[in-house]
């Protein structure tokens, strides 16, 4: 029950106990404001008469205290709760993007995308940069050398496991392959992802993992593991398209 709702009712019970006690009150004291005295009570008529008056005037007394109750005692509404609206994005005066209000859902602070808006999809997941394996491989240094150095980064595996494919080491490529892909498994699992989801080939930390499962859908289909070859296929197209298309 609405707490305003029940401290009127309290209220309107706690005024007409007033208005009985009072009218009680006006019934016992008119007599006398009346003026009839004890001797007014023994001859009929005069009783008629003095009744009469009382009877007057305590409707009066009872109808002036009661006009006001009467005007308040509307129908009382039941009163609805506000519709919810979802939050709004804040814009500054001059049209562009404003500060957002703390309180926005989370479709409304970040960039859109189909995955977590449209499908109802979970966001994004974007890899920590790790530019030690990266920098040292663009310096010239051997893939072996870089995933002995950085054993849990998934590009140097990757690299590894594209040397062995293109000198026809397809086992060994494979090897290599699956080895970069579980490291970025552990990764992706580190930074949320939950075993589905985008993992854009735009955010390159995630090309490291990106090519490791491209790496080891190749070589699962070199060496006859079709089952494996079209799981892994499917899992770098739902993870991010760009990569799939890039890596083609």
């Amino acid at each position: 029950m609405d707490p305003a709702h029940t401290r009127a009712g309290l209220a309107g019970g706690t005024d007409d106990d007033a208005a009985r006690a009072a009218g009680l009150a006006a019934v016992a004291a008119l007599p006398l404001f009346a003026g009839p005295g004890p001797e007014a009570y023994r001859p009929p008529e005069a009783f008629d008469e003095v009744f009469g008056r009382v009877v007057v005037l305590c409707a009066a007394v009872l109808a002036a205290g009661s006009a006001p109750r009467l005007r308040d005692r509307e129908p009382s509404r039941p009163r609805l709760p506000a519709p919810a609206v979802p939050h709004a994005r804040q814009r500054g005066g001059d049209g562009g993007g404003g500060a957002r209000r703390r309180d926005a859902p989370m479709y409304e602070t970040g960039p859109m995308s189909i995955h977590e808006n449209l499908l109802g999809g979970p966001p994004p997941t974007h890899l920590p940069d790790d530019p030690g394996p990266r920098e040292l491989l663009a310096s010239g240094a051997t893939s072996a050398d870089v995933a002995a150095r950085y054993p849990t980064s998934s590009l140097a595996w990757a690299r590894l496991a594209d040397e062995a494919f293109e000198r026809g080491s397809v086992v060994e490529s494979y090897a290599y392959a699956r080895t970069g892909y579980h490291r970025g498994l552990d990764a992706l699992r580190r930074n949320g992802w939950k075993g589905h989801g985008p993992v854009p080939w735009e955010h390159e930390p995630n090309r490291g993992f990106l090519r490791a499962l491209h790496a080891l859908a190749r070589a699962a289909r070199e060496i006859g593991e079709q089952e494996e070859y079209e799981r892994c296929s499917q899992f770098l197209k739902d993870s991010s398209p760009a990569a799939a298309q890039a890596l083609a």
